[in-house]
Order: structure tokens, then sequence, then C-alpha cells
């Protein structure tokens, strides 16, 4: 299999079904860096990556697709691409559509010593997908088009189908001996109840929940404390009552 020796390594979007809609993750976190998809064929593992950067320590996240794990796999030159795949790539889009057997494997370096997890001031968007990613047995990807990736895909598809790749099994990779010795774990995501992630935040109310004092109702006001000796103003309505009174009894007094 000399002919896909060359690895592939190139700036990517993902896409994936969402309930009835599809979703796309172009920009990780970092806004700076990009996805990007990668091959990897050598004597331990055959699969396919997705590099994800992400705040956490300044790593990365990786989608492992075993290509043992893969039911079908095809490819396209795309002559209209979705809004966030054209608005990323910088040519013409070739998509790559997985149908999996099994969900696929989240990676993190093996010196990363802080799991992902939902609802993170950082990278709370890029963990909430990825973690969707990881759940999805459909999978699309989309790269910049070259004559060379093309063909190196053809070549890779061929042995797939010629079942070469078929006794190289997903829980057999050498998580140890990965990315040049420095070794990588299984990224453990919390399960996601249906009202979705809760952290302290979420406790709080949002913006326009918070209670706010009606123009129409009466404002509180605070009473001065009298102190000793202080005079007592009277009111606006006692001095008009006394006033009254005083004028009723002048007129009782003209009319006896």
């Amino acid at each position: 299999m000399s002919e896909i020796n060359r690895q592939i390594s190139t700036v990517a979007v993902v896409g994936w079904p969402s309930r009835d809609t599809l979703k796309y993750l172009a920009d990780p976190d970092p806004k700076q860096s990009t996805l990007t998809f990668r091959t990897r064929f050598d004597k331990s593992s055959s699969l396919f990556e997705i590099w994800i950067p992400i705040y956490l320590k300044r790593t990365e996240l990786i989608v492992s697709i075993p290509l043992s794990t893969i039911e079908t796999f095809s490819f396209k030159v795309m002559t209209t691409a979705p809004q966030p795949v054209a608005k990323k790539l910088s040519s013409q889009a070739l998509g790559l559509d997985f149908v999996l057997n099994e969900n696929v494997t989240i990676l993190i370096p093996l010196n990363t010593k802080e799991q992902p997890a939902q609802g993170r001031t950082q990278s709370g968007v890029v963990l909430d997908n990825v973690r969707e990613i990881s759940q999805a047995l459909s999978i699309s990807v989309y790269i910049d088009h070259s004559v060379s990736c093309e063909a190196q895909l053809h070549s890779i598809r061929k042995a797939m189908n010629e079942g070469y790749y078929r006794s190289t099994r997903k829980r057999d990779l050498d998580l140890q001996s990965l990315y040049q010795g420095l070794g990588a774990q299984i990224a453990a995501f919390p399960i996601q109840s249906e009202q979705g992630p809760s952290t302290k935040f979420d406790k709080l109310p949002a913006y326009d929940e918070v209670p706010s004092q009606s123009l129409d109702a009466p404002a509180q006001t605070r009473k001065k404390p009298r102190t000793e000796g202080e005079s007592v103003i009277p009111s606006l309505a006692e001095q008009v009552k006394s006033l009254q009174d005083k004028m009723s009894a002048s007129q009782l007094q003209q009319t006896a």
C-alpha cells in the first residue's frame, strides 16, 4: 500500500446532523486557529483524524475515526458548499461523508491534566459541539479540493472496499505510542441531560429575568429616623384640612 503512505493534513470544517437540522463546526477556540483533517497510516493504526484546538491548557481535541469503524465512505467535489464551509475554505470544497457503525473516539494529549467539561467560560460552545459529534453516526468533513488529495482519497477508499483495513480494530489503538510517543488519552465527556449542562453560571437569572422596579409601582422609600427634638413638618394634606376647618368655622360664625 505504498500509494497511500503520504499523509493528508489540511484545513477542515465538520458537519453533522442534529435533530432536524445540519450543524457545522468551522472555528475552534481560539478563533485564529483552524480545524485540521489528517490521515494516519502506520504499522499500529489506520485512521482519519480531526484536530480541534481549544483553550484547555492550549491543547487540542482529536476526533479519531479508525477505518474499521466506517460503514461507508464517499467523497465528491462540491459545486455549491454550505455557507460555513465556503466562508472558511479558500477554494472549491471536497466533501467527505462518513457513515459509522460506532461512535468516534475523542482523544486529548496524555499530558493534559484537565478533562473537558461543558459549560466552561472558554471553549464552551466548541466543547458542546464536539460532544454532539462524538454521539453522531454520520459525519461530513469538508476540505479544500486538490488533485493530490482526491487521488489519495481514491486510494484509501479502494483499499477499504477491498477489506484491507478490516482487521484494524478501534480498541487496538496503542494510545501510549501515538503522536511521536507523547501519547493520548480518551476524553471523558460528562453525560448531558435533556435540560442541558448545569453549571454555577446557569443558575444565575438571565438579563431580562432580573426583577426590576415597575414604573407603575409606587417606589419604596425609606423614612429617615426622627432625631430627638426634631420638629415634625405637617404634610400638605394636613395643612389643607386645617385651612378648610378654619374656613368652615368662620362661615358658621357669620351665619349665626
